[in-house]
C-alpha cells in the first residue's frame, strides 16, 4: 500500500482500480491523509457497495469529508421521479460544492458515486450556485415569498412535515424539511423576522434543539419557476409538435404544477446541463 502510495503524482490524475473490498477503505484513508487540498472520486458498482463503503471509511478516516453522490432511483423516461431523499442528497452535495468553489475553500473531499451517478448530466453550477440560500436567526423574510420559493424549488406544501422537500405553514410557525438534511426544521417567525430555528422529530413533531443556520438547497433538478416552465414549453414544442398538449407532464408543467417523472425532461428546463 505504501509503495503504491509512493507512485502517486499529485500534478495529474490518478487512478486506482482492482482492490479488493475492505483494502479499498484503507487505501482511501491514506490516500486522503496524503493528499491534503486534492479531492478524491470514488465510483462503485452500485449504491450497495457504496454505502459498505461509507461506514468502513468512517472507521478507518473518521476526519475525512465523505459525501456520497446516488444515482436517480428510477428507470430514465420512466412515469416515476427519484424518491425525494435520494433527489435532495444529490442536490445539497452539488450546493455545497458550488458553495465551496464560490468561496475559494480548498478542504479535500472524498465524493462516492456510482457509474449511473457519474454518467447523469447536472443542471449548471451557475444555477444551483444562485438558488442555495441561509438562513439565520433574525433575518426579514417575508413567510409569503419563502413558499413560493420553495415551491419553484421543488418543495411540497404538506399539512405535516415528513419527508424531504416537505414543508408547512401554520402562522406564525415555518417547518421546512432541507434537501440533504438528517431531520427537519421550524422556524418561529416574528412578524418577517425569524426569531428562532429549531430542529424537530418528524415522527413526534418534538423539537430536539436549537439551529444557529439551515442551507436550503432546491428539492427538485427541474424548477419551475417561470424562466424554466418557458423552456420547457419552447423545447417540447420543437421536440414533438404544438399539437402535443393533451401529455398531463406537459400540461402540468404548463401550468407551473408538478408531476410524476418530469425531471426525466430536464434538459427542457436548463439552457444546458
Amino acid at each position: 500500500m505504501l509503495d503504491i502510495l509512493k507512485n502517486l503524482s499529485l500534478d495529474r490524475r490518478n487512478i486506482l482500480c482492482g482492490a479488493p473490498e475492505g483494502v479499498d477503505a484503507t487505501l482511501l484513508a491514506s490516500l486522503a491523509r496524503e493528499t491534503t487540498g486534492r479531492d478524491i472520486l470514488v465510483v462503485m458498482r452500485d449504491g450497495e457497495r457504496a454505502e459498505r463503503l461509507e461506514d468502513a471509511l468512517g472507521f478507518f478516516a473518521p476526519d475525512a469529508s465523505v459525501v456520497s453522490f446516488p444515482a436517480w432511483d428510477c428507470l430514465p423516461y420512466d412515469r416515476v421521479s427519484p424518491h425525494p431523499a435520494t433527489a435532495g442528497q444529490r442536490l445539497a452535495v452539488l450546493g455545497e460544492l458550488c458553495e465551496r468553489q464560490k468561496e475559494g475553500r480548498n478542504e479535500s473531499v472524498v465524493m462516492l458515486t456510482t457509474a449511473g451517478g457519474l454518467l447523469q448530466r447536472v443542471p449548471p453550477p451557475s444555477v444551483l450556485s444562485d438558488l442555495r440560500r441561509k438562513l439565520v436567526p433574525g433575518d426579514v423574510c417575508e413567510t409569503e415569498v419563502l413558499a413560493r420559493d420553495l415551491t419553484a424549488m421543488g418543495y411540497n406544501r404538506v399539512s405535516t412535515v415528513m419527508e424531504s422537500g416537505d414543508f408547512a405553514q401554520r402562522g406564525d410557525i415555518f417547518d421546512i424539511y432541507p434537501s440533504g438534511a438528517l431531520e427537519p426544521v421550524r422556524m418561529d417567525f416574528f412578524g418577517d423576522e425569524i426569531e428562532q430555528i429549531r430542529a424537530f422529530d418528524p415522527l413526534t413533531q418534538r423539537s430536539s434543539g436549537k439551529r444557529s443556520e439551515i442551507k436550503l438547497d432546491p428539492a427538485s433538478e427541474a424548477l419551475l419557476d417561470e424562466e424554466s416552465i418557458t423552456r420547457f414549453r419552447n423545447g417540447w414544442r420543437e421536440l414533438f409538435g404544438i399539437s402535443t398538449g393533451q401529455d398531463p407532464v406537459y400540461e402540468a408543467v404548463a401550468a407551473g404544477v408538478r408531476h410524476a417523472g418530469m425531471e426525466h425532461w430536464l434538459a427542457l428546463f436548463h439552457t444546458h446541463l
